[in-house]
């Protein structure tokens, strides 16, 4: 399986949200095998924050439920605010995230402000299945975070 470092990166801003420019900490997680997708779609930035509408904003993520879903291999309590923006911008996201789903991966959530995103996958065999199905419609990887690949 690849080890992707950067991948740890992109996973670890979409699930806690830390901006750039902040104090990183180490990750204690063990292993979890993920897929990251993007259909190759550029989204900037300032175009999905012109979108955003103040009903689109939850909640601080509740970080340590977050960490404890993810050690039970449960569905994690995490959101990103941008999704709802970049969905009304891009439709079709809203399509790649279904389809994330409907392959079984749990967690699936948009990268930062859009086009890529991220799933967990039951094992890694599952993570190379699902990345090998996507390959056709984009660009797929999988990894591992956690396990002392990732950091927040």
């Amino acid at each position: 399986m690849e080890r992707i470092v950067s991948l740890a990166r992109i996973v670890t801003d979409a699930l806690f949200g830390r901006g750039v420019g902040e104090r990183l900490r180490p990750l204690s997680l063990s292993p979890l095998p993920v897929v990251v997708f993007s259909l190759g779609l550029r989204l900037p930035t300032p175009r999905v924050y012109g979108e955003v509408k103040p009903h689109d904003f939850g909640p601080e993520l509740p970080v340590s439920e977050i960490l404890e879903a993810l050690e039970k291999g449960e569905e994690p309590p995490y959101w990103n605010s941008l999704e709802a923006p970049a969905f009304r911008l891009h439709p079709e996201l809203r399509q790649v995230k279904a389809r994330l789903l409907d392959l079984g991966l749990r967690g699936v959530l948009m990268t930062g402000s859009g086009s890529a995103f991220f799933g967990l996958a039951e094992s890694e065999d599952h993570a190379r299945k699902v990345a090998g199905a996507l390959r056709h419609s984009g660009y797929a990887r999988h990894g591992i975070l956690g396990g002392g690949y990732g950091v927040i």
